[in-house]
């Protein structure tokens, strides 16, 4: 009845696949950050860190699932996405290859899809992978092909022309993020090199490495990553590839020993 109205200042969104993994709440942590309000797509509760407290709508649902997706996108009005929903280990990937085909490309033209169809994105960030360049020799670089050969990597691969398809074909502002290998606190993961080795390391169990664990792997800290996806999240351009990487990379048995020495 004053005559004055109250306008509220406009908030940005951001809708995160994969929230519950590894990567995701390191994610969620640096768009609240930012000012973000967090949409969260959750198919399974099995949250290697959980979602750290903070004020997360959460939609239910599969990324292979359109209707869910596209919902999500307008019923909140999302500006942002962050597609890190991913079957992630080589072994189960192995193992069932189509489930991973279903999670990583379904899902990922699924997610492409339905961004193009909403039309109000600024931003799409993909999750990709070192992976995705197969077995050529450290280090990547953006421009080398992506020769992926086995199911996990192949998956990867798929994933990152989907997104630069959508990019060329449909003008999509799709960003790609290749990262190399993760690690961090909360990481329930045995089949990974670091919580596997601190698993046994406790348990005074015997490690076997294949190879002597004289492979060698980039490393690098989830939290750093989730700094990578902010800085791509700032990109003046979008249909680009970026790799995040320590830039060293290690043998495994190093790592090993590392641990071992830390526990004594």
């Amino acid at each position: 009845n004053s005559g004055y109205c109250v306008v509220e200042e406009a908030v940005k969104r951001a809708f995160v696949t994969g929230a519950t993994g590894l990567l995701g709440p390191y994610v969620i942590d640096e768009l609240f950050d930012a000012g973000y309000e967090v949409v969260a797509l959750v198919r399974d509760w099995h949250a290697e860190r959980g979602v750290h407290g903070c004020a997360v709508s959460e939609v239910r649902g599969d990324v292979c699932d359109y209707r869910v997706v596209e919902r999500a996108l307008h019923e909140y009005a999302v500006d942002v996405v962050v597609h890190l929903a991913s079957q992630t280990q080589v072994r189960i990937s192995d193992r069932s290859p189509f489930s991973t085909f279903e999670t990583n490309i379904r899902g990922t033209y699924t997610l492409l899809e339905a961004c193009r169809s909403y039309g109000k994105c600024e931003r799409v960030l993909v999750a990709s992978s070192d992976k995705s360049y197969g077995r050529q020799a450290l280090p990547y670089h953006e421009d080398q092909p992506l020769e992926g050969r086995y199911p996990y990597d192949v998956s990867k691969s798929c994933a990152d022309l989907l997104s630069q398809s959508y990019f060329h074909t449909y003008g999509l502002p799709v960003v790609i993020v290749r990262c190399s290998n993760l690690y961090g606190p909360g990481d329930m993961n045995w089949q990974r090199i670091v919580p596997a080795t601190m698993r046994f390391a406790c348990l005074g169990e015997p490690l076997t490495l294949r190879g002597g664990g004289r492979m060698k792997r980039d490393y690098m800290h989830a939290k750093d990553a989730a700094l990578a996806y902010m800085t791509c999240l700032g990109a003046p351009q979008n249909g680009f590839a970026f790799n995040f990487g320590s830039g060293a990379p290690v043998e495994l048995r190093v790592i090993v020993e590392k641990i071992l020495a830390y526990a004594g």
